[in-house]
């Protein structure tokens, strides 16, 4: 049987393409902040249609404003525009049906309707399934400041302000938040797939060349 002795750096070009792929599995995705500045307003400083979804995120009992609407508050980090909770509903989510993914940092606050600007509590979960993996209570005031969140791996994010829409007229603010899609397990069996091919072809071109 014939043996090329690039055999060797073949397979050491294989291991690397595959550890490489690995070592980008293992990393957190880079994330995109997502701002709203592109959802459309009426005249009031409100959206004007259903705000469901941006950038491949669904976004359930939000809606979008804008710094001029009613109320007071320093809320949009990004421009004009954030996100907002609806009151009196407790929970505001947001989900991707497709891929998990990680959630980072968002520029929280609340506008006030009542002119109570004391700071409030906010919960912030992750699920994977049903399962809840993460759990933070924040305390946020009316002026948007950016908070780590951390909640890797996850399919839902719940913002939920039932201490919020106690006792005051006032409601979640969100600018800026930044997520990012985890590649599904199936991307990296293909990236090791492909060094695999890359390092057989390269092996055979040796060999035909050897031979010859």
């Amino acid at each position: 049987m014939f043996f090329s002795p690039s055999a060797p750096l073949a397979m050491r070009a294989l291991r690397l393409t595959v550890a490489a792929a690995c070592v980008a599995a293992a990393a957190p995705a880079a994330a995109q902040p997502l701002n709203f500045e592109g959802v459309t307003t009426n005249a009031a400083g409100f959206n004007s249609t259903p705000f469901t979804a941006l950038g491949g995120y669904t976004f359930e009992n939000f809606g979008v404003a804008t710094t001029a609407s009613f109320g007071t508050g320093t809320n949009a980090t990004s421009g004009t525009r954030f996100a907002y909770g609806f009151s009196g509903l407790g929970s505001s989510f947001v989900y991707r049906t497709d891929v998990r993914f990680n959630a980072f940092s968002a520029a929280l606050s609340f506008r006030a309707f009542d002119g109570n600007t004391a700071p409030a509590n906010v919960v912030v979960r992750g699920y994977r399934g049903p399962d809840e993996v993460f759990s933070q209570t924040l305390t946020i005031g009316n002026t948007a400041a950016t908070f780590q969140l951390g909640a890797f791996d996850i399919e839902e994010l719940e913002f939920e302000t039932s201490a919020l829409d106690a006792g005051r007229a006032a409601v979640l603010a969100v600018d800026d938040l930044n997520l990012a899609a985890v590649p599904e397990p199936g991307t990296v069996v293909l990236l090791g797939a492909g060094g695999l091919v890359l390092a057989l072809a390269t092996r055979r071109r040796t060999r035909r060349r050897t031979d010859a």
